[in-house]
């Protein structure tokens, strides 16, 4: 790589008169300034989780569900904020890129502190009833202080060494009690150190040996006689445990809650909470001078790569797309592995190093991966941890979803996130890179398969919803060359069709599953349209309803797999024929479609009459804005909004 350098800016001197060309630094040093001001502020922003996880605490709101659905909200907005500012300030691809990555960092990083602090502060509040109702359980036995004396009485003479019994001869109750108490702390220590074909610390670690961690005592009734006080104890001695870290320290919740904490969260390069992180001793200062040198270093290989063998060859509208790729592949893929090694083999270890992070492992050989659900667990090991905790299980703990349909909506939240970057990054949805992430589901299982109802789809209502699907990209085009009259008529056209579908669906009994999915696919196909072109000419602020429909198209993927009847193949999830789930919308939903509407068609129209509708407009933008938050939640809370249809009959007409 060394010669690859010296090769170009050699030729480059001779041909030029100068080794490197500035370019891409102006490019990229563009709006510097802004930038740097708006992911401080980006950054400084997430440190309002504090005194919200503080509120969750104190009881004064519940985690489930009302902080659930306020930590929702409040990463939707935040998210939509982001990319709408990325938009206003017309960002090149490197600072897009930069900070659409950083928000969703920061998204997940609060993500997993609300949620992991929530779910303790829960924990710590069922804490407290069990606490209570063991109390008052010692009241039938002569009090606490009595119950406490029996409980020693009962206890092993020699509690610190292990009870070896007889070959067959069982434990009893107390003595089994106690010893899952001690296994689950062994493997909550294992857990914590245990790594395969990891980074090895430093020397001088902080990392301590299972043998060598403290361990937190059993409650001193867990040996009382009375089998629901001992239960009651072992309950409490298990929420202790999850309370407690398993580090040295053993950090306890609530005392984790503080800003200094936090800080020290958004300094260590991992996006999962945990109360107590592994940590080194000290900080190593050739290290970090290591790190720092490879980074510009390597900083420089890419920029020569993208200015010298990218920028030259940018593809233009008369080069096939075979030469692009001939001539692009290589720069591309060198690139790749550069900032793979950029970001995970020095920013991350340099910041380990700085906030004294002991584990180190964030990639495993992902080189050697022979499919790609492996490639997806080994080259982005925090990614991989967020996803398979605050995804993968949190989906299995809902006891709703199998492994298969946990899996599948994994990988379909990953590829949503990927394909939003590469959307605002080269402004173009393409969804290549998003077919390509998702996984073909597999038999759902060795159960013998029951019959499936399938439906006529070749309906004149369906046909009618198609077309005013086509018609949404001719119409954001009249809209961005400025042709309103003839968008004005496309939008009658999609109005009249939607009243004639829904009457003839009615009144012919035509009604089918896939027309519930296509209909509002359609209404939302062209509020889409019409709120991107419009803000993209400025006549229209985008965000909330923007982000309400990613949400809802979304959960109509999530849905559509997890109530396909077996077995979930690749090819019956896009044969619409089989009827799986049905989607009726909300009161508050139908209100709000309107008033979008409305206010679409008043904003279409504007251009092309001689009056000034900006107050009107102004206040109907403030109320389809609240309608749409209202019937955003109205899908989450509603129990009829989503119905699982049977695999054996078919929807009521």
């Amino acid at each position: 790589m060394v010669l690859l350098l010296l090769r170009t800016y050699v030729n480059n001197f001779f041909q030029n008169g100068y080794p490197l060309s500035m370019v891409f630094a102006t490019l990229f040093t563009r709006d510097a300034k802004t930038l740097a001001i708006s992911d401080a502020v980006l950054v400084s922003s997430t440190f309002i989780c504090v005194p919200f996880v503080k509120a969750l605490q104190k009881g004064h709101i519940r985690y489930y569900y009302t902080g659930q659905t306020i930590l929702h909200v409040y990463q939707v907005i935040t998210l939509a904020l982001a990319i709408q500012w990325t938009f206003n300030r017309e960002w090149p691809w490197v600072q897009s890129g930069f900070f659409t990555l950083h928000t969703l960092v920061m998204l997940m990083k609060t993500y997993s502190y609300v949620a992991t602090n929530g779910y303790l502060s829960d924990l710590a509040r069922k804490r407290a009833l069990t606490e209570d109702q063991l109390r008052k359980s010692t009241e039938s036995v002569g009090g606490y202080e009595v119950a406490l004396a029996e409980a020693k009485e009962a206890a092993p003479q020699s509690p610190g060494t292990q009870t070896v019994t007889p070959i067959g001869t069982p434990l009893s109750d107390k003595e089994a009690i106690l010893d899952q108490v001690k296994l689950r702390q062994r493997l909550n220590s294992a857990e914590q150190v245990k790594k395969d074909n990891t980074i090895a610390p430093p020397k001088t670690s902080s990392y301590l040996p299972m043998g060598d961690t403290p361990e937190i005592p059993p409650h001193p009734l867990v040996h009382h006689p009375s089998s629901n006080i001992a239960v009651l104890a072992q309950s409490l001695t298990e929420m202790d445990l999850e309370l407690t870290s398993t580090g040295k320290n053993r950090v306890q919740f609530p005392n984790n809650i503080s800003y200094a904490n936090f800080l020290d969260f958004q300094m260590v390069p991992t996006l999962c909470y945990e109360l107590e992180y592994p940590r080194t001793e000290r900080i190593r200062p050739l290290y970090i001078f290591e790190k720092t040198v490879a980074t510009f270093g390597t900083f420089t290989l890419l920029y020569t790569i993208t200015e010298h063998y990218i920028i030259p060859l940018t593809p233009t509208s008369d080069q096939s797309f075979a030469r692009s790729m001939l001539d692009l592949a290589l720069p591309f893929m060198l690139s790749y592995l550069i900032l793979f090694y950029i970001i995970f083999e020095c920013i991350c270890n340099g910041f380990a190093e700085l906030s004294c992070f002991g584990d180190r492992e964030f990639y495993q050989d992902w080189w050697n991966s022979t499919s790609f659900d492996e490639y997806a667990r080994k080259w982005n090991k925090p990614v991989h941890a967020f996803l398979l905790r605050h995804v993968y299980q949190a989906s299995l703990s809902s006891k709703r979803v199998s492994k298969l349909s946990a899996t599948f909506f994994t990988f379909l939240l990953s590829a949503v996130f990927h394909e939003l970057v590469m959307a605002v990054v080269t402004k173009k949805i393409r969804m290549y890179l998003f077919g390509l992430q998702l996984p073909t589901p597999k038999d759902g299982g060795t159960k013998e398969d029951k019959p499936t109802i399938h439906e006529n789809i070749y309906t004149i209502p369906n046909a009618l919803t198609v077309s005013r699907i086509i018609a949404c990209p001719v119409l954001g085009w009249a809209i961005l060359e400025g042709k309103y009259g003839f968008a004005t008529g496309l939008l009658l056209y999609a109005g009249i069709t939607d009243w004639i579908d829904g009457y003839l669906a009615r009144k012919w009994n035509m009604r089918t599953v896939i027309g519930t999915i296509l209909d509002p696919a359609a209404d939302k196909t062209l509020m889409t349209t019409l709120t991107v072109t419009l803000a993209m000419k400025g006549l229209l602020p985008a965000a909330i309803i923007l982000g309400r429909d990613v949400l809802l198209s979304i959960s109509a993927f999530y849905y559509r797999y997890i109530s396909l009847p077996p077995p979930k193949t690749f090819e019956r999830y896009w044969d619409f024929s089989i009827p799986s789930a049905e989607v009726r919308p909300t009161q508050i939903s139908k209100y709000n479609t309107f008033l979008q509407l409305s206010l679409m068609g008043a904003t279409t129209i504007a251009p092309i009459i001689p009056l000034d509708l900006s107050m009107q407009l102004s206040a109907l933008q403030l109320t389809v804005a609240a309608t749409t938050i209202w019937s955003g939640l109205s899908y989450v809370f509603s129990k009829d909004a989503v119905k699982i249809l049977s695999q054996h009959r078919p929807p009521k007409p």
